[in-house]
């Protein structure tokens, strides 16, 4: 098969419907929600009730361990330290998910982050780097190489656009974000890695 081919399929494969089979998925998590746990995803997600449950069935540590991928050797990290425990809440796997979390900023290279330098081998980033501008992103990009091994895999799903824009939604205020397009999005890994003396 042909690399286009390949990535054809691959294109094709991510745009079916989401895996529903996983334990975890309901059609009604809205609905077993504790209110705090609906005012966090309300604040700091800015999702409505009716957006809960397209937005929490993407849980990809959880598909991981589900698919036998040791919990131990995993990290996560958010910068509102609340959502591990209401993962904990929703999932009821206090038991067996056993991955570290690290509460920080993605954007401040002195986070706690600092401790996981150079030693991260597979690094998913899922929804986040489109909320910021360029430099944010390029900054969030440079963090993710230093806490990097040599040959780490970077993957997600970020929002783009086939011709890249930078945009201030009004529910953002004055903040800015990018939309990148593939190249964009290219010359913003080469730009980190060039900035960090990583490939």
């Amino acid at each position: 098969m042909s690399a286009y081919a390949e990535e054809a399929a691959s294109r094709e494969e991510l745009a079916q419907e989401p895996d529903r089979s996983v334990p975890w998925y309901r059609t009604d998590i809205g609905g077993h929600l504790s209110p705090i746990t609906r005012e966090m995803f309300r604040v700091y997600c800015g999702l409505s009730d009716s957006d809960l449950d397209s937005h929490l069935q993407r849980i990809d540590l959880r598909r991981l361990a589900l698919d036998g991928a040791p919990t131990d050797k995993m990290y996560a990290s958010d910068i509102v330290p609340n959502f591990w425990d209401i993962g904990f809440d929703l999932f009821q796997d206090h038991a067996s998910m056993k991955a570290r979390f690290v509460q920080a900023d993605l954007l401040d290279e002195w986070s706690a982050l600092r401790q996981l330098e150079g030693i991260i081998e597979i690094v998913y980033v899922g929804s986040v780097l489109h909320l910021f501008g360029w430099e944010r992103q390029l900054q969030a990009g440079k963090q993710i190489a230093r806490l990097s091994k040599v040959g780490t895999m970077v993957f997600g799903y970020q929002i783009g656009a086939a011709a890249p824009d930078e945009i201030v939604p009004t529910w953002r205020g004055s903040k800015s974000m990018y939309s990148q397009s593939e190249e964009t999005f290219r010359q913003l890994w080469e730009q980190a890695a060039q900035k960090t003396g990583t490939t």
